[in-house]
């Protein structure tokens, strides 16, 4: 027979202050708006980098396989700035972190 209530890791439950991988986010709190809305933005960022860059790659396989034209360079440009973009917000989030952190200690 199973047992009806397995054993849990001793970090776990309501009354637990912090998750077992150590996040800065405590169980059961609630992120910070600011850093949710963050988050959000970064990861829209990345899907658009993303996106842009299936369809570069898309265009230089076409190119190299039929002979058409390669990705417009407007393509190129974009994708150049949703990655600066991408990469200035994940460091705002990972500075934005480190200083709450550092607040909290």
């Amino acid at each position: 027979m199973t047992d009806r209530n397995p054993p849990r890791a001793a970090s776990t439950g309501r009354n637990a202050k912090w998750s077992t991988i150590h996040s800065i986010r405590p169980i059961g709190g609630e992120i910070r708006r600011h850093e949710a809305e963050g988050r959000l933005a970064w990861v829209i960022a990345v899907r658009e980098r993303e996106a842009l860059q299936a369809r570069i790659v898309y265009a230089f396989r076409h190119h190299l396989e039929a002979g058409g034209p390669g990705p417009a360079e407007a393509d190129l440009l974009l994708f150049a700035q949703a990655a600066i973009a991408e990469q200035r917000m994940a460091r705002a989030l990972g500075e934005a972190r480190s200083t709450f952190t550092a607040r909290r200690r």
